[in-house]
């Protein structure tokens, strides 16, 4: 009887054994690879950030589309700096796949004549809502994104900012758009979610959305009601309330709230005087062109950037790309060239 009830208990203790064993295994592959919200984990990556004004940009830039061995995939609302498109024209002439989305209107570009009269194919945005990206993906490794056109008055007269990430895997986010895009010539509401919004990398969240599949006000508000002690922005146009909403709730409980507004954006759809009128530090850009960014910055740590404007119809209309990056370093960049541009 004893040796029956003995068997039991030691059959029972193998079963839970082998069961947590196969939960811990489980476990620890989900923490290696993904998780619930599709986590994935890359390393051997790096960000960089660039400021118009401020920053060579244009050597930058070149240097990659330079050295581009495969392909650069490029979608960009207004191309018409001649230096880079003679860049993107040598390189197609050595070999590289280059090819072009941009917006309809902007097609008199002389940099973009230049593209397309040395047989570069470009595809063109023909209806209401803007083709409003701004990013480059270059050898299925390198995203180039923020808030820049790449036009003279953008790179040298403008206040942009600029983002330059090394990693396949967002790349890969960015291939999936611009294929949609270029290929399908799927725009605006026409085009499908692409997935893998979270990506690590060297260790660094980084959330990525597009518009208008993401709707990536959702997440802008969710970050916004989480905030703690500090939300930052710099808004070339600001007038999506329920993002306002969001900013306007968490400065009713606390949180010191400061922002760059471009004062040619200025009307009665503006959230400006609404925070004026509360009394938050709010500013208007004292550059004789234009602020451009597009950026908040929440306690110090997370920065929110891309060609997306704080606008109903950045968000449900035209097509644009966010990124969220989490970190204290790439934040205090952000927030040393706000006050620069304060002051």
């Amino acid at each position: 009887m004893r040796r029956r009830k003995f068997r039991t208990n030691l059959n029972s203790f193998l079963v839970i054994f082998i069961a947590f064993i196969i939960v811990l295994t489980s476990s620890l592959f989900r923490s290696c690879k993904f998780n619930e919200k599709h986590e994935i984990i890359e390393s051997s990556s790096s960000i960089k950030v660039l400021f118009t004004r401020y920053d060579e940009i244009i050597p930058n830039i070149k240097f990659y589309i330079d050295n581009a061995k495969n392909s650069i995939y490029l979608a960009v609302f207004e191309i018409g700096n001649e230096e880079l498109a003679k860049s993107l024209i040598n390189a197609k002439k050595r070999g590289v796949d280059v090819k072009v989305v941009t917006d309809e209107q902007n097609a008199d570009y002389k940099g973009l004549r230049e593209i397309i009269e040395n047989n570069i194919e470009v595809v063109f945005q023909n209806r209401q809502s803007y083709m409003h990206h701004k990013f480059a993906v270059i050898d299925s490794e390198i995203v180039i994104t923020g808030s820049m056109n790449w036009t003279d008055n953008d790179i040298f007269l403008n206040d942009n900012n600029v983002v330059i990430i090394r990693s396949k895997l967002l790349a890969n986010n960015y291939l999936k758009e611009f294929e949609q895009m270029f290929k399908y010539k799927k725009f605006s509401r026409e085009k499908q979610k692409i997935g893998n919004n979270i990506i690590m990398i060297d260790g660094l969240r980084i959330e990525n959305y597009f518009s208008p599949q993401d709707k990536p006000s959702k997440r802008i508000i969710e970050i916004i009601n989480d905030a703690k002690k500090t939300i930052d922005f710099m808004a070339f146009s600001f007038t999506h309330d329920r993002i306002a909403k969001a900013i306007i709730s968490a400065y009713e409980r606390g949180v010191k709230v400061s922002g760059l507004f471009e004062k040619r954006q200025i009307s009665k759809f503006s959230e400006y005087e609404k925070f004026k009128n509360l009394k938050m530090n709010v500013y208007l850009d004292k550059n004789p062109k234009n602020m451009h960014n597009k950026v908040i910055i929440i306690d110090s740590f997370i920065i929110i950037t891309g060609s997306y404007n704080f606008s109903y119809n950045a968000d449900n209309d035209n097509d644009e790309n966010v990124l969220i990056i989490f970190s204290k370093e790439i934040a205090l960049k952000y927030l040393n060239y706000l006050n620069r541009l304060i002051q």
